[in-house]
């Protein structure tokens, strides 16, 4: 079975005990034992031998199997618990399986030892990998909604609060990673030198903010090699880099780094610097899922800082238009030019703007293949109905927005309900059902939002009122949202789910047909039948 065993014996008679062992490696398991038969010494070797799994008599002289069982219970709940027992009568072994043992073996059939003892440890492996899992699960769906919520934070922060805002940002990502410092990196505009601009750090960590300026790129080649090709570069053990990263070694060691991630911080193909997250006290290990979502993260944090940028440079823009205003013998063409960088400048923050949304979006379509593409997939689709149904260019810009946008909500759905292989149950279902309201939480605080808020909220909504969250009906569902919805459900039948493949365009046309009037707007079916 693996690696030896630590078993623990609660068993006054030295024989039995013996009697016990040569079972058990009869039937091939390899262990290391301890015996005790005191409360104390029980109580020592829970702490100290940390046993894989107890075996226990019901009697002793001075402590009994129940009261084992009771501290086991609290000290050490999932080790497998079987009593051993010659005195143990059905009554007595039915009431300690309520108590919490796994089961129970009488000593005059110790060949049903080796089985009960390799299924209590089976299933209890499995326990710790479901819970390990669930774990997992959890840190991620916690991680995700930490992201949106910096997300529509930084659409939202003032240009002088920008700072603040990432700082605050470093902080936040620290504490809920357990990594003891996080920061920025940017570049100089010719990419030779790099500049650490923000930084946090864990209480009794060492600031590196004021050493870290005007490094030469050149000095570390071998970063300097993966970084400019946007690679994101994991080190789990520093003391464990090339030799080749010798001068990359030397640096993490002035900082006492011991692992840490560099995440590559890339706008319109440029590389712009990169966030950093170190670990000083101790080594550690990041999942696939959790470096996945922290590049998201990075895109959240170039954006930001992109439009602060662009955001100045229109100030200056505007400044240089007033002082034209007051000196009328400026050119004609001078002033066309600076009206061609201010509408530049515009067009630039309305780039920033969709691409900070995507960062949102991202964070949805990675957390699982049958999520991936999908928003993209809609608004592609709402586009070409629009278009059919000739909607004017402000609707059309609302609704691929709303399109992209329309599953935000799901980012606090556990992904096993995404990936399940089977049809989600009722009370599944119900969890789903909530994430048009959630979207609609999520992004009610985003001004730039609020004119396709309702039809992110809406696009579940059915024209004979059988929908969610409102059962609204015909006319009351905004026209958007009817269209959306259209769209929703193509993509949802001509693509495969964990639990079925893709029904095929056919089947969704024919559906069109079927529920015009009940589940589409019929109009809107029409419609779809021609432009997908």
């Amino acid at each position: 079975m693996g690696k030896e065993l630590q078993i623990l014996i609660l068993e006054d008679v030295a024989a039995d005990a013996e009697l016990i062992e040569r079972e058990l490696r009869k039937g091939g398991i390899a262990f290391l034992s301890k015996r005790v038969e005191t409360k104390k010494a029980f109580l020592k070797e829970i702490k100290d031998f940390a046993p894989d799994i107890i075996l226990a008599d019901y009697t002793l002289p001075s402590f009994d199997g129940l009261s084992a069982l009771k501290i086991a219970k609290e000290r050490c709940p999932d080790v497998p618990f079987i009593f051993v027992s010659g005195t143990i009568g059905e009554e007595r072994a039915i009431e300690a399986l309520k108590r919490g043992a796994t089961d129970y073996v009488l000593k005059d059939r110790l060949l049903r030892l080796v089985p009960a003892a390799k299924r209590a440890l089976c299933e209890a492996k499995e326990r710790a990998e479901r819970k390990r899992s669930e774990k997992a699960l959890q840190y991620r769906v916690e991680f995700e909604n930490l992201i949106t919520v910096l997300s529509t934070n930084f659409i939202n922060v003032a240009p002088e609060d920008l700072d603040k805002w990432i700082n605050l940002a470093l902080q936040t990502i620290g504490e809920f990673a357990g990594i003891d410092r996080s920061y920025v990196l940017l570049f100089s505009k010719k990419g030779t030198k790099m500049d650490n601009t923000h930084e946090w750090c864990a209480e009794g960590i060492e600031p590196q903010i004021q050493r870290l300026k005007n490094l030469s790129v050149n000095a570390f080649p071998w970063f300097a090699n993966r970084i400019k090709k946007r690679e994101i570069i994991y080190i789990p053990r520093v003391i464990d880099l090339p030799p080749e990263a010798n001068a990359e070694k030397e640096e993490f060691h002035l900082s006492a780094i011991q692992s840490l991630i560099n995440v590559p911080m890339v706008y319109r193909g440029n590389l712009v610097g990169f966030l950093g997250f170190d670990s000083v006290r101790e080594e550690k290990v990041w999942s696939e899922d959790s470096i996945a979502l922290l590049k998201i993260v990075g895109a959240i944090f170039v954006n930001a800082l992109e439009r602060k940028r662009t955001e100045d440079l229109l100030i200056e823009s505007e400044y240089h238009f007033r002082q034209w205003a007051e000196k009328t013998h400026n050119s004609r063409d001078a002033f066309l030019n600076m009206l061609e960088d201010v509408s530049e400048s515009y067009k630039e923050l309305e780039e920033l703007f969709m691409s900070l949304v995507k960062a949102m979006v991202n964070a949805l379509d990675a957390k699982s293949p049958w999520t991936k593409g999908h928003s993209e997939r809609v608004a592609a689709y709402s586009e070409r109905i629009a278009k059919e149904m000739g909607l004017n260019e402000e609707e059309m810009k609302n609704l691929r927005l709303a399109a992209i946008l329309h599953d935000i909500g799901k980012i606090g759905t556990y992904d096993y309900l995404l990936d399940k292989p089977a049809r989600l149950t009722d009370e599944e279902f119900d969890i789903v059902r909530r994430h048009p309201a959630q979207g609609e939480n999520i992004l009610k605080g985003i001004r730039q939002l609020k004119d396709i808020v309702p039809l992110i909220r809406h696009h579940h909504e059915r024209i004979d009122g059988k929908g969610y969250p409102d059962g609204l009906r015909g006319e009351e569902i905004p026209f958007c949202a009817r269209i959306l919805h259209v769209a929703d459900s193509f993509d949802s039948m001509t693509a495969d789910r964990p639990y079925r493949p893709a029904p095929g365009k056919e089947y969704a046309f024919l559906e069109f047909k079927r529920c015009k009037g009940t589940q589409f707007d019929p109009r809107v079916a029409k419609a779809a039948l021609k432009a997908l």
